[in-house]
């Protein structure tokens, strides 16, 4: 929120309250907070060195991530969280690379996964779509054009000779 006085600060201000509190809960419904490095579209992840040099312990990036940047996180002592995976090919992939979580909008048909399936990375998916899009773009002209030749051709033949 742009202009208001505490937006670099709220949650630190909130956090400070809660602990201040006089309250046995607080333990129980606020775990240590833990530094996550947010990596968005845009953005050219860091190195995990240096994540780990400013004490990030979380790397919670969109599902962009070479595997070379997962396992170089992982051994930097970092866990890898990704988000938005949706669609189980995604989710498999990222198991099979060693992610260790993922944030996705369909959580309850990502755990009926037993197991990874149809695992592929992203230009594949983007080739196997773009193929079943140029053949459904070829048939559907291929029968407009076939169609309208045959109509015309078939009349013909139907017509009766008159001699």
């Amino acid at each position: 929120m742009p202009g208001y006085p505490y937006a670099d600060r709220a949650l630190d201000l909130c956090l400070e309250e809660i602990k201040t509190a006089e309250t046995d809960q607080v333990p129980s419904t606020l775990p240590d907070a833990i530094l996550a490095a947010g990596i968005s579209y845009n953005d050219n992840p860091p190195s995990p060195a240096a994540l780990v040099a400013d004490g990030y312990r979380v790397v919670n990036s969109v599902n962009k991530l070479s595997n070379r940047m997962i396992h170089a996180s992982q051994n930097a002592g970092l866990w890898v969280n990704l988000w938005l995976v949706d669609e189980p090919w995604q989710y498999s992939s990222l198991w099979m690379a060693g992610v260790n979580s993922v944030a996705s909008s369909y959580v309850q048909t990502l755990a009926a996964i037993s197991h990874p399936v149809a695992a592929m990375n992203y230009p594949v998916y983007l080739a196997i779509w773009g193929a079943i899009g140029l053949l459904a773009a070829w048939l559907a002209v291929f029968f407009k054009e076939g169609k309208s030749g045959n109509t015309g051709s078939r009349r013909q033949r139907l017509a009766p000779l008159r001699g």
